[in-house]
């Protein structure tokens, strides 16, 4: 398992694959934050996209918690059993390696340790060709809160809303390449948008059911079943998605009712 350092990322994603019987030989979770702020990222944005868009960016992220973290906290308690996690995990612990960087020399070499058939990944960090190449079945299972390839990149859900297409949020689970999410695709799903729900609680489904299609895509191919894969032939141009400027975000706000 490659995750994250958030809560869906290392523990429901590995909570739902131990939970499944799957062997899970290692856990290698990457953080990149300072101070739990992506400052990493922002750096990188505002050097790349420019400062203005960088900081409306991050205008529009404080303008949404003001106006939903209250809801967001209390579904996140709702979709996501923090007690429940850690002790399914406990047994794990010393099969887990932190670091910064999957690429890292030492924390390559422990990849390389675990001598690993299969990996498989939930996190919102690079996972480069050296990682990628370690698996012994050379299949490198990943998860997408979004239909791709239309919607790869940050925040599909708000972006299937602002475009007016509910019925675009989804998920989906690919083999992961050098591409953004454009692997050949595994299993997808539509999710359905509820009362309540915003554009943060339905990529937090999406993780949930992602966790679960990558369990039976794995416990089918332990059965002797092959992994099913449709190959992406085409990108559409204009399919890669970043977080939304305050001004998107305003406009999402005004011309849709469907989620927070």
């Amino acid at each position: 398992m490659l995750c994250g350092p958030m809560l869906p990322h290392r523990q429901h994603t590995c909570a739902t694959l131990i939970r499944s019987g799957l062997n899970i030989v290692g856990i290698c979770v990457a953080d990149q934050r300072t101070a739990g702020m992506p400052l990493h990222y922002l750096m990188k944005s505002a050097k790349k996209k420019g400062l203005w868009r960088t900081a409306s960016r991050s205008l529009a992220r404080i303008a949404y918690l003001a106006l939903n973290k209250r809801r967001d906290q209390s579904a996140y308690k709702r979709l996501f059993n923090q007690r429940e996690l850690a002790e399914t995990l406990l047994p794990w612990a010393d099969r887990i390696h932190y670091t910064d960087n999957y690429s890292n020399p030492e924390t390559l070499a422990w990849l390389k340790e675990r001598e690993a058939d299969i990996f498989v990944v939930h996190t919102p960090y690079w996972v480069g060709k050296k990682v990628r190449d370690l698996p012994r079945k050379g299949i490198v299972l990943g998860g997408h809160p979004g239909i791709t390839p239309d919607y790869r990149g940050s925040h599909s859900a708000f972006w299937a809303l602002y475009k007016q297409k509910p019925e675009d949020v989804g998920c989906t689970v690919f083999l992961i390449d050098s591409g953004v999410d454009t692997g050949d695709i595994v299993a997808q799903e539509r999710i359905p948008v509820e009362k309540g729900d915003s554009f943060m609680t339905l990529s937090w489904k999406g993780m949930i059911r992602i966790a679960q299609l990558q369990a039976e895509a794995l416990n089918n191919l332990d059965q002797g079943q092959e992994l099913l894969r449709r190959k992406i032939t085409t990108i559409p141009p204009g399919s890669e998605f970043d977080n939304p400027t305050i001004g998107e975000f305003l406009r999402y706000r005004l011309t849709q009712k469907l989620a927070r």
